[in-house]
């Protein structure tokens, strides 16, 4: 069944109302543009949910040995088993009909390479509420395996006022958990492994933490209203919180055509118009910039080679610029065709993490960054991602994210080191990247 709902600007209105429902998900685009950040998808109450704690898979069903151990091949087969069979008209341009959405966390690496997965939530969505801001519509779909209770619990909910929550407060203010002097000792270790030949680029970065009252979703409304980007999302499970203001893509598979957009290469903003314009064509011209952000452009061509179609992987976008309300980026966007023989997310299993937040080549630098980081990188650097029963994906990178659990709150912040990387300018870059969502909490 499929409906059409009174259109809202800001889709936090309708979270608001579906935050007592279980694992609640909201994949907002906070009305950014029409090219990255046109839909809003909401929903709540999975019908099915795989979770990964301290590297454990844990399941809602049974599941069949083969897969009871492997999170890709676990989502796969409940994928599958859920995929309703009813023939309802979808509109053609609803990017999302219900299927799998959740986030990975930063993997670990175990002894010879291969990648561990310490924490994940993934859930069955059997409806979901998609806000599309350019044709102004907001569609309420129910697939026909959505339960009847659910049914009743999120129309009842959606039709209710909005529910006031707890105003967020901290409670200790952030503080990063490296002082200069430690940032370069991490610093020139990395440089060591460059100049030795071990890699050419290793993304470096540092942990914030603070505490808070109050409920996490009105920090998000808050940020979102403030900073928000074309890939935020808002994710609730047990007494954990996501709240993401990224602005990059990871993956994306519509028709068999994948793409990915990876973001290396960074200036602040400035309030002055001329050396704001100044600061951008700075961006443009720099040979470090350029050169950081061809290394994981290579890197990204080289992970869709192992499962796009021979050929069909191409760059037509180089050195992009793309600014926000803090940074300006360099973007770059490749892209290939994925066979029909190979699933979403196969791709995004040999593609996991993305190149952008690792560095290259990317299995050593993982290494590295295992070695001189002192803290983990929990939620930060994953993926929130959906993948519907139409077989579209799309994904992000969590960076500008915070972590909530037991009212101790975290966010993260780095930047890729390569050869003639300069420590000063690095560790101001990490504030460059981080400080507007702290500032916004703090004030």
């Amino acid at each position: 069944m499929i409906s059409v709902l009174p259109y809202v600007e800001d889709s936090s209105q309708f979270m608001a109302r579906l935050l007592d429902l279980p694992f609640p998900i909201l994949l907002d685009s906070c009305n950014h543009n029409p090219e990255g950040g046109r839909y809003d998808i909401l929903s709540a109450a999975p019908i099915a949910t795989l979770e990964v704690e301290n590297g454990k898979l844990i399941s809602s069903e049974s599941l069949p040995v083969d897969r009871g151990s492997d999170l890709f091949l676990a989502a796969e087969e409940l994928l599958q088993r859920y995929k309703p069979n009813d023939e309802i008209s979808i509109p053609s341009q609803l990017p999302f009909d219900g299927g799998l959405m959740g986030f990975l966390g930063y993997p670990t690496l175990k002894p010879g390479g291969s990648i561990k997965i310490d924490q994940a939530f993934l859930g069955i969505y059997a409806w979901v509420l998609v806000v599309d801001h350019l044709q102004r519509e907001s569609h309420l779909l129910f697939r026909s395996n959505c339960p009847t209770v659910i049914r009743r619990m999120v129309a009842d909910r959606l039709r209710a006022d909005v529910t006031q929550h707890a105003e967020f407060k901290l409670t200790q203010k952030f503080s990063n958990n490296l002082s200069k002097r430690d940032y370069r000792k991490s610093f020139q270790q990395v440089n060591s492994y460059i100049e030795a030949g071990d890699c050419y680029q290793v993304n470096l970065t540092q942990r914030f933490s603070g505490r808070f009252s109050g409920h996490p979703f009105s920090a998000y409304k808050r940020l979102r209203a403030l900073t928000g980007k074309p890939f935020s999302a808002f994710l609730g499970w047990h007494n954990k919180f996501l709240l993401c203001l990224s602005p990059e893509r990871f993956l994306r598979v519509e028709e068999q055509e994948v793409m990915t957009q990876p973001i290396k290469g960074t200036r602040p903003r400035s309030c002055d118009p001329i050396k704001d314009a100044h600061l951008a064509e700075e961006l443009l011209n720099s040979e470090k910039e350029r050169a950081e952000n061809l290394m994981i452009v290579d890197l990204l061509r080289n992970d869709l080679g192992t499962s796009c179609e021979t050929g069909s992987i191409h760059v037509p976008k180089l050195f992009d610029l793309q600014s926000y309300d803090n940074v300006h980026h360099l973007v770059s966007t490749v892209s290939g065709r994925l066979p029909l023989t190979t699933s979403p997310l196969e791709l995004f299993r040999k593609c996991y993490p993305g190149g952008s937040v690792t560095g290259a080549p990317k299995l050593r630098a993982m290494e590295i960054i295992e070695e001189i980081e002192n803290t983990k990188r929990e939620v930060y650097c994953g993926n929130v991602l959906y993948l519907g029963f139409n077989g579209r994906m799309d994904s992000n990178i969590t960076i500008r994210s915070l972590y909530c659990l037991n009212n101790e709150i975290y966010c993260w912040a780095g930047g890729g080191i390569v050869a003639d990387s300069e420590c000063d300018q690095e560790y101001r870059e990490c504030f460059d990247k981080i400080l507007t969502i702290i500032n916004i909490l703090q004030g």
